[in-house]
């Protein structure tokens, strides 16, 4: 028994014999063809978004272990090893040796004695790159306790009065309170510094930014990276 062929115009327009059937298998092999490509670019991008986005959690616990020990080390005044995490550009103002005997010397000296007891990160802000160099602000909380050796002068309230309004023009964004109690200066409030990485592969390295001292900012911070964090 024969079977009738019958002529179709398919969707692309192309006539195509057809033994009793009304799908073009040409246009069904292309509609297929087209599904798998979507499929396959759907695939890819979605590997993209998760890699992307792994990569992101990689770079950003990177910093964030970094970081913490950062406000480790600088809890526990180890000025030596604080070294490691300080963006070298520091050191093209003063030689490391002087970087740690000025920290040192700030915090014990004959006169004073300077505790750090909190420290916290309050903010991280998003990338900025420059000159393919990688920028993050960091906003951070810390509290200090300044004493006296000389436990006497407390008990001049002019000298306390005096000593309280320097503070204040010395910490110009901080609280200064006098704890009566146990007699030292509570200075604590929310400071600046940068998180700063070269090169993709390098390390996060920090700097500590504060306006008063605008001839370092000057040479440590490019004025676009000043610019765009609005400092």
């Amino acid at each position: 028994m024969l079977r009738r062929i019958r002529y179709i115009v398919c969707e692309d327009n192309a006539i195509f014999e057809s033994y009793d059937s009304k799908v073009c298998i040409s246009c069904e092999s292309a509609h297929l063809t087209k599904k798998l490509f979507i499929m396959r670019q759907g695939i890819i991008l979605s590997l993209m978004c998760v890699l992307s986005f792994s990569a992101f959690a990689q770079e950003d616990t990177i910093l964030s272990s970094r970081l913490e020990k950062y406000m480790l080390l600088t809890k526990q005044l180890d000025f030596e090893k604080l070294m490691d995490y300080i963006h070298p550009d520091l050191f093209k103002i003063a030689p490391k040796e002087k970087v740690i005997e000025t920290f040192q010397n700030a915090f014990n000296n004959e006169m004073i004695e300077i505790i750090i007891d909190s420290t916290s990160v309050s903010d991280i802000s998003p990338s900025f790159i420059y000159h393919e160099v990688v920028y993050k602000k960091i906003d951070y909380y810390m509290s200090m306790q300044l004493k006296f050796k000389d436990t006497s002068v407390w008990e001049d309230d002019e000298f306390v009065k005096s000593m309280s309004e320097q503070l204040k023009k010395g910490f110009e964004n901080m609280n200064i309170n006098y704890i009566k109690e146990k007699n030292y200066f509570r200075i604590d409030g929310i400071n600046i510094m940068f998180a700063i990485k070269d090169k993709r592969q390098s390390v996060w390295m920090f700097l500590g930014y504060d306006k008063r001292q605008a001839t370092i900012v000057e040479i440590l911070f490019p004025g676009e990276v000043l610019t765009h964090f609005n400092l």
